[in-house]
């Protein structure tokens, strides 16, 4: 790195010297000294910073061969052990850390990665491959003594056991080690196209002396036999999307096809300070003289062009034409400005859902005209952070099959691609929301807001702002609490630098729901940017729900690992005195619950609250 030019400087050779010789002595059993040490590190440091760059190529053709299937899925995200596998884990098990570190790290999040992860199928059926192996990560070590064929299992779809191999990786090999990752192995081949189950049963004993009460399972899908069928491809795209194609052909093949045959060729692009007389037949004298009497070409200076006017003096300019502001409208019937409550921010952009990839099938808005008396009440239905309708239509549908009008909406920038979704912000988000809100108040006479995870955030901020034009809110594992943790802390800075990061590594966990097979298809990769918006804006969201005067339906999943439960059980203390807040825990369903095991009596819920507000 330092030989092409990425390090600006050498960086400082630090390590504790007078300390290691006597580790030295203990470990290795002779005697060294800490100059011998530390010519030794300096010695290393030459070889792989300074000559990295011309051994790799030796390298490389030296051990490639020896090496096929590490280099065939090095990137592969879906692998155990490849580079891109392992970014989500470690961001998972340094989070884990923090955790423990404050005495935050409860029982039931023991397990913080599994590969396949996210709905991902394996690779291979067969047994004894790496292809078929199933792999689970432990944010805290356990004994390897405590993980037998008994609590560790593998599922057929009726869940009978399936015959596996349990093994650890670990220090040592007695039964009081601990160990941090799990795989199995499966001792006969897999069916095609099959949901298996893996499950980590109570009585596993960590390292810090608990023992797990709780069952953990995730689902696990094996390929099909014809991988190129339908249905069979794998439901999640890959951490590092390639790039999607031009929408038109290139500006300069254009220009080409366009040029007539006899045309001139293009002439050189000169340099800047180059005269447009002297580019031709010009001297290489390099002053006036009898002799040489033409200049060179450096010696003349192309006048300097005009200066294009800052952003700032091109606003005065036109504030000067456009004569004084008229006053800021506020945004809708908010409570006093008395209140202390700062505005919520502009959107981004006048359009916002200008999106350049097409929609995710499925991602599409649902809309219901309603029927009958119920026809004018109505229900706005917001979905997730970096989700899209596909996770509250069904939702949606059973409020219209109970009579009601409603709106699905779809946020900009989700259900098409992560990129069309880093261009967005939660303004962005909000003003859709409030959009959807007037355009359904031209219709119904009464409305309800229902939202999910991040959508509940939405309608409990725009419901606060406009209370009088709601009837009720509805809130799904809602957001509202600042998230903890050293990755939430250093967010903000590291937005700066880096544009995206994969889901898992923000906190999300992809299709986190009980029920089998389910695919809420959202992004797998997450803008920072947009995601630090949401944050920024929970503070705010949180001040204006004190005093809400309308009634509140908090619904979240009690085995939810996205978002904790402690920000819907929040609720009657943010809204404080007089809050008509009723919470409803569903035992059997995680973060997805419009789309888990609670599914039916999530829909009931909610139809029976619009019903009950609405007086319909």
């Amino acid at each position: 790195m330092f030989t092409d030019g990425h390090l600006r400087f050498r960086p400082p050779l630090y390590a504790p010297f007078e300390h290691l010789p006597a580790v030295f002595e203990r470990a290795h059993g002779y005697a060294v000294t800490p100059r011998t040490i530390e010519n030794g590190l300096q010695r290393v440091k030459f070889l792989v910073i300074d000559n990295f760059s011309a051994l790799a190529p030796g390298f490389d053709e030296e051990y490639r061969p020896l090496l096929p299937w590490g280099a065939e899925h090095y990137l592969d995200p879906a692998v155990p052990g490849s580079l891109a596998s392992e970014v989500g884990p470690t961001a998972a098990y340094m989070q884990a850390l923090w955790d423990r570190l404050h005495g935050r790290h409860a029982l039931p999040a023991v397990v913080t990665w599994s590969y396949p992860d996210g709905g991902r199928r394996l690779r291979s059926v067969r047994s004894g491959t790496v292809d078929g192996w199933v792999t689970v990560v432990f944010g805290v070590g356990a004994r390897v003594g405590s993980l037998t064929a008994d609590n560790v299992r593998l599922l057929d779809p009726e869940g009978a056991p399936v015959g596996v191999r349990v093994q650890h990786t670990r220090w040592g090999g007695s039964p009081d080690d601990s160990t941090r990752l799990v795989r199995l192995l499966p001792e006969a081949d897999l069916a095609h196209d099959t949901v298996y189950t893996v499950e980590i049963g109570a009585g596993v004993q960590l390292l810090d002396g608990r023992v797990t009460v709780e069952t953990w399972s995730t689902p696990v899908r094996t390929p099909c036999e014809d991988a190129a069928a339908e249905g069979c491809a794998d439901p999640e795209p890959p951490p590092f999307p390639p790039p999607p194609p031009p929408d038109a052909a290139a500006p300069d093949a254009a220009v080409a096809d366009a040029a007539p045959p006899d045309a001139a060729p293009p002439t050189p692009r000169r340099h800047r300070r180059t005269p447009a007389r002297l580019t031709a037949g010009a001297s290489t004298c390099r002053r006036p003289t009898p002799r040489c009497s033409t200049p060179r070409p450096w010696q003349h200076r192309t006048p300097r062009p005009r200066r294009t006017p800052r952003p700032r003096r091109l606003e005065r300019r036109r504030r000067l034409r456009r004569g004084p502001r008229p006053p800021r409208r506020p945004v809708g019937p908010a409570r006093p400005a008395a209140a202390g409550l700062a505005p919520p921010p502009p959107a981004r952009h006048t359009d916002a859902m200008n999106e350049r990839h097409p929609i995710i099938e499925g991602a599409e808005p649902f809309s219901a005209p309603g029927e009958g008396a119920r026809a004018r009440v109505g229900a706005v239905v917001v979905h997730g952070f970096t989700g899209n309708p596909v996770s509250t239509r069904p939702l949606g549908e059973a409020i219209a099959k109970a009579g009601y009008a409603v709106e699905v909406i779809r946020l900009p920038g989700h259900g098409t691609h992560w990129k069309d979704m880093a261009r967005c912000r939660y303004a962005d988000w909000r003003a859709a929301t409030e959009a959807a809100l007037d355009d359904l108040k031209r219709r119904c006479d009464q409305v309800v807001l229902v939202g999910f995870s991040m959508g509940g955030t939405l309608v409990l901020d725009v419901g606060a702002a406009r209370a009088r034009d709601i009837a009720g809110i509805a809130t799904i594992n809602c957001a509202v609490l600042d998230r903890e943790g050293l990755l939430a802390k250093v967010a903000p800075f590291l937005s700066v630098f880096i544009p995206a990061v994969p889901a898992a590594s923000a906190g999300l966990v992809a299709n986190d729901a009980n029920k089998p097979g389910v695919d809420e298809k959202a992004y797998a990769t997450v803008p920072t940017k947009a995601a630090n918006s949401l944050v920024a804006a929970l503070p705010r969201v949180r001040d204006g729900l004190r005093g809400l005067t309308v009634p509140v339906l908090g619904i979240y999943g009690e085995q939810d690992r996205s978002v904790p439960n402690a920000n819907t059980k929040s609720l009657p203390d943010l809204i404080g005195e007089g809050a008509d807040v009723t919470l409803l825990p569903l035992p059997n369903s995680r973060h997805v619950a419009p789309l888990d095991l609670d599914q039916a009596t999530l829909e009931a819920a909610v139809v029976e609250f619009v019903g009950r507000v609405t007086g319909r």
